[in-house]
């Protein structure tokens, strides 16, 4: 240390550190590491948060992008007609995009989506049943042919009550 022009010394007569230049170069490295940090946006939390927002919407979209090729694979492959397979694909989307809703902690909207119910009789094709000829519980006798002419006798002549027992 110097004061005056002189070197200050201790009460044992050797000179004593002048700490004012190392608290200057700490000030200037200071200076220096903030700089830094704002030119490489360090400090920039919303710079963060726009590049994970961007890479969730990249993510979002490959995902549903391989959603659209796989539930009509999974569809096919338990042998569904493609109007009603068409139906669940839109279904599998729009129930995916509501749970993600809720999951965020949004309002996902109205209620849940409904599931599409499938169609009561089979269209032709492999999962269709073969036709097959109606099933008889026993082989038609004489008695069949009476009853069909009775009828046949009835058609023609009219009902066979007697009418003086009423």
């Amino acid at each position: 240390m110097v004061q005056g022009g002189a070197v200050v010394l201790d009460p044992n007569g050797q000179p004593l550190r002048d700490d004012a230049p190392t608290l200057k170069a700490n000030e200037q490295l200071v200076r220096i590491s903030e700089s830094w940090r704002k030119l490489f946006g360090l400090d920039a939390p919303e710079q963060l948060n726009i590049a994970l927002e961007r890479r969730v919407d990249e993510e979002s979209a490959d995902m549903a992008e391989v959603l659209l090729k796989v539930i009509p694979e999974v569809l096919e492959a338990v042998d569904m007609d493609g109007a009603f397979r068409a139906r669940l694909t839109t279904y599998a989307l729009e129930l995916a995009g509501w749970h993600l809703r809720s999951i965020d902690g949004e309002d996902p909207g109205a209620s849940r989506p409904e599931a599409p119910r499938p169609q009561l009789a089979l269209p032709p094709g492999p999962s269709a049943p073969e036709p097959s000829t109606p099933r008889r519980w026993r082989e038609r006798d004489s008695v069949d042919d009476v009853l069909t002419q009775l009828a046949n006798f009835e058609d023609e002549f009219g009902d066979l009550e007697d009418d003086d027992e009423g």
